[in-house]
């Protein structure tokens, strides 16, 4: 009788600690909402403007230029192609800006932890970039966006931000700020209040924020901003969520998580690149939405069977000037797919030993590898950035005539 007595007084005492854990882990939780809220304009973290930061210029032949050994960069061109901004990740982790009417690297950036996203502005006069591993209050894993005049190489504003994207028209900016609590109980992981991230539409001319909005969501992917600004696409909690600007209604979301997101010029349709790096053989899926109704379908996949799983499945996509066509790079290839052509529920397969698409691909016939690719703001000049003949280099092109601009043709 008495061991069992002692037996339930253990038995009870077991089952106090356990709800008392349960409660301490979940205090203060609340339902997690991928609802965007309304807030203040007031609480969104404002750009700072240093001034002891600038990028140095440098004085290099363009075709000096060398990726680095893991072949990851993004890369930028203003709209007359003039200027050509390249973002490296790896052992470089450098953010240099071209001539490409000289072939020259005019400033590059001092901080060797830069690297990641960067992007012009349609004159190429200002340079928007990335610098990834920034910790900072509530952004565990952020990044510091910084804002450069070309020109001068002036630092002219500064902002720690998770995801951003500039609109085509250089007008508008969006920032995603993720917030989480850390609870130094836990050796530095989240606290059981859920994440939060602020999503804030910036006038670029004023750099005062128009809107801000905040969800109960963590881990933002991908973003991108119509050209006008007015609408706002996001891969956060891995949905896609499209989302009015002005109002922050959320027009229609989908389950599907992205890693790239771009808008056509007309801002009628929206494309998303999903990349599947598990599967044999890796393997990019491209999907077009309608963003008035959010109905999608398959447009392409890409098979990639390279032998060097470090080399890049997916190197950027994006709209040509009348928003019909869409140019989807991928590690050999710079494929035009029409988004009128019916197309199968699956889409196009594409593979690299295609010679259909290697025919009707955009890049040169002596590429090798592409290691990026990006479009203008107006959808009229391409940049390349891969191996071409016996060389590492640039190659800028002019969308509606496949002409190499630079570099220009021996004589």
């Amino acid at each position: 009788m008495r061991n069992r007595r002692r037996l339930l007084l253990l038995t009870l005492v077991l089952v106090v600690l356990a709800v008392v854990g349960v409660v301490y882990a979940t205090r203060g939780t609340r339902r997690i909402d991928d609802t965007p809220v309304r807030i203040s304009v007031s609480d969104v973290a404002q750009f700072s403007i240093p001034t002891d930061i600038k990028l140095d210029l440098v004085e290099a032949p363009l075709t000096d230029e060398k990726p680095n050994p893991d072949h990851r960069c993004s890369i930028s061109v203003s709209n007359d192609g003039a200027v050509v901004v390249s973002a490296h990740t790896g052992s470089s982790r450098r953010i240099k800006v071209w001539d490409a009417t000289s072939g020259r690297v005019v400033r590059q950036s001092s901080d060797p932890t830069s690297g990641g996203d960067a992007a012009l502005t349609r004159d190429g006069r200002t340079l928007y970039a990335g610098f990834q591993n920034v910790r900072d209050g509530g952004l565990p894993l952020g990044s510091t966006l910084r804002i450069w005049d070309t020109k001068t190489g002036k630092l002219l504003r500064q902002r720690n931000t998770n995801c951003w994207a500039l609109s085509a028209d250089s007008k508008t900016l969006a920032t995603l700020d993720v917030h989480v609590d850390i609870d130094p109980m836990y050796y530095g992981r989240p606290h059981a209040d859920p994440p939060r991230s602020i999503l804030a539409v910036w006038d670029v001319a004023t750099w005062k924020v128009r809107r801000a909005f905040v969800f109960g969501l963590s881990d933002p992917n991908a973003i991108a901003l119509s050209p006008d600004g007015s609408t706002v696409a996001l891969d956060i909690g891995g949905k896609i969520q499209v989302i009015d600007a002005d109002t922050g209604s959320v027009l229609w979301r989908a389950n599907s998580q992205t890693s790239s997101l771009t808008f056509s010029q007309d801002g009628k349709t929206l494309a998303s690149a999903q990349i599947h790096p598990g599967a044999v053989p890796r393997r990019v899926d491209v999907s077009l939405w309608d963003v008035s109704t959010g109905v999608s379908r398959r447009l392409c996949s890409y098979n990639d069977n390279t032998r060097n799983w470090f080399d890049p499945v997916f190197t950027g996509m994006g709209f040509t000037s009348d928003g019909q066509t869409l140019l989807f790079g991928t590690r050999s290839l710079v494929v035009p797919v029409s988004v009128a052509d019916k197309l199968p529920e699956v889409g196009l397969a594409i593979d690299e030993q295609n010679a259909d698409f290697a025919r009707r691909g955009l890049q040169p016939g002596d590429t090798k590898e592409i290691t990026a690719f990006g479009l203008s703001g107006d959808g009229k000049t391409a940049v390349i950035s891969g191996h071409f003949g016996d060389e590492w280099g640039i190659r800028v092109i002019d969308v509606a005539t496949r002409e190499v601009r630079f570099p220009p043709k021996k004589p």
